[in-house]
């Protein structure tokens, strides 16, 4: 069209005594409008509907035409462009058999990688809670020498050991296990008849000489 225009406007301008125009300009056509595209697509529609009734199966077994023929009479594709179609769709349907898979070949994307981090709970976590009505002891800290905590829980020395809670009121003071660990600084208990434990000043009075012994050690150390 636009070559036969130029012809046109070509002889136009040499009748007017324009030649040295004549090669001077160019023409153009504007892009196909809105109502051609809804002309192919309302075309493609009837082409459609056409080919479903051609290959479906009217109840008898036996369809109207096959789908080679419809494509090629119908939509106007040659063999190759058939050929082509059949290859196309044999690999989608192996494409979409491996999207079905997917959530057994990969097991995790990494986008929530974040989010878990910020709010997620790992299996495991945290401490186990005590049974109830049992209460965790705190584990007793060691001191130089091979020293337990309950030294410095009898005789008030410091070494960074954990302070003793105070008792309440009418209540008695319970020996920690710390407080007899240590066999030959427990001079000040002694069990009575009952197994209980009190403090007897003299026997601490006769030995303070080897209580000096051994702070000295203790603190050397």
């Amino acid at each position: 069209m636009l070559q036969e225009m130029n012809k046109i406007a070509i002889i136009h301008l040499f009748l007017l005594g324009f030649e040295e125009e004549v090669s001077n300009f160019t023409l153009g056509l504007t892009n196909p409008s809105t109502q051609a595209d809804l002309l192919k697509v309302d075309l493609w529609k009837e082409k459609m509907l056409l080919y479903k009734d051609a290959v479906t199966d009217p109840g008898n077994g036996i369809q109207p035409a096959s789908s080679t023929w419809a494509k090629k009479h119908i939509f106007g594709w040659s063999d190759d462009e058939i050929r082509t179609d059949l290859l196309q769709q044999r690999m989608e349907r192996a494409i979409g058999e491996e999207l079905k898979n997917t959530p057994t070949v990969i097991v995790k994307t990494g986008i929530f990688d974040t989010l878990d981090k910020l709010y997620g709970t790992k299996e495991g976590a945290g401490a186990p809670a005590a049974p109830p009505g049992e209460v965790s002891e705190p584990a007793a800290t060691e001191l130089p020498g091979g020293l337990g905590g309950g030294f410095d829980a009898e005789f008030g020395g410091g070494g960074g050991a954990p302070e003793t809670p105070e008792t309440p009121p009418g209540q008695e003071a319970a020996v920690t296990p710390e407080s007899t660990s240590i066999k030959d600084l427990n001079i000040l208990l002694e069990n009575d008849i009952h197994g209980s434990k009190f403090l007897d000043l003299s026997i601490g009075q006769q030995n303070l000489g080897k209580i000096a012994e051994e702070l000295d050690k203790l603190l050397g150390s």
